[in-house]
């Protein structure tokens, strides 16, 4: 029993075990101990490798490329990759080894696609991380998509800005480059089509992005749409309306609902943060597991949609 146990383990390296590791993965690798095991730490700063590799008693590496001839490594998480930049993840592409990219949008675009493309011709070996698709609020909001609402028509999102001009909307999006990338995807894996157009309006009570996405087959002349609202004291908060219910998220971990006369207010605890269950899904995938998880096609849509949002914002329709 014990010798299929360790059979069943993923066998990862760490790369980078900087604040992405600390705050995110250190306690959902721990909690997931019997699902992977850590064989090897590569790191920048070459103590700070040698502190977490004894405490795994794993193998302190200082390269990335030195891991490509591990192979005794199943996978990759690459969490903090500093001054290495894309070249972990670009080596996991080109040597076909399954890699968690964490921070996957922290690079900048001009790097990124390449990457990504690259990346699906090689079979998509990365998996890139979009926290926000598992908070607690937005699983249950998936499960009420599933179980009672049928397919969304309309997202709203406000987000507080104390400037709302077309520079300030750029800033924001430059500036928190991650985040905004995170919620483009947040509304097109709730919708579940790609984003084809992007526009960017001015207005006296502020200004907002509006999203229109391609239509399902099963409506042709009704495709979805989101809009994300920028103002001055708005409180944060995503709406989304569907088939046959609508939705109100509060945070990470608060929703209420209404699906005819069916309704509810919930609270949703953080017993597996998002990193958790990302860990779980890549984990499950990397041994073969048929686990729907985020993919580099879904990173590529989400970056593009980001560039459409950038090129609406710098010719604002007024």
């Amino acid at each position: 029993m014990g010798e299929k146990t360790s059979r069943a383990k993923v066998s990862v390296a760490l790369v980078g075990v900087g604040s992405t590791w600390e705050l995110h993965y250190r306690d959902a690798i721990q909690r997931l101990s019997s699902k992977l095991t850590v064989k090897a730490i590569c790191d920048s700063v070459q103590m700070r490798a040698a502190v977490v590799a004894d405490e795994f008693e794993a193998m302190p590496i200082s390269c990335p490329w030195h891991l490509t001839q591990r192979t005794d490594l199943h996978a990759w998480l690459i969490l903090d990759p500093g001054w290495f930049d894309t070249y972990p993840a670009a080596l996991a592409v080109q040597h076909g080894r399954p890699a968690l990219y964490a921070n996957t949008f922290c690079a900048p675009i001009t790097k990124l696609l390449p990457l990504m493309l690259e990346a699906v011709e090689c079979g998509e070996p990365l998996m890139p991380e979009f926290p926000q698709r598992f908070t607690p609020s937005t699983t249950r909001l998936r499960e009420l998509i599933a179980t009672k609402f049928g397919p969304v028509h309309k997202i709203e999102v406000t987000v507080p800005l104390s400037e709302v001009t077309a520079a300030d909307v750029t800033d924001w999006l430059t500036q928190n480059q991650p985040g905004a990338i995170g919620l483009f995807d947040w509304c097109a894996c709730l919708v579940g089509t790609p984003c084809t157009a992007v526009s960017f309006q001015t207005m006296s009570t502020g200004s907002q992005l509006q999203l229109s996405f391609a239509a399902r087959a099963s409506q042709p002349n009704d495709p979805p749409t989101a809009t994300i609202h920028f103002a001055p004291d708005a409180i944060d908060c995503r709406q989304v309306e569907c088939e046959r219910g609508s939705a109100s998220l509060g945070g990470k971990t608060q929703i209420s609902w209404q699906a005819g006369e069916e309704c509810g207010q919930e609270i949703h605890g953080n017993e597996r943060s998002p990193y958790e269950i990302i860990l779980d899904q890549f984990c499950r995938r990397a041994l073969g597991g048929l686990v729907p998880v985020p993919t580099v096609t879904d990173a590529i849509q989400a970056i593009t949609t980001m560039q459409m949002a950038l090129a609406a914002v710098a010719a604002p329709r007024v």
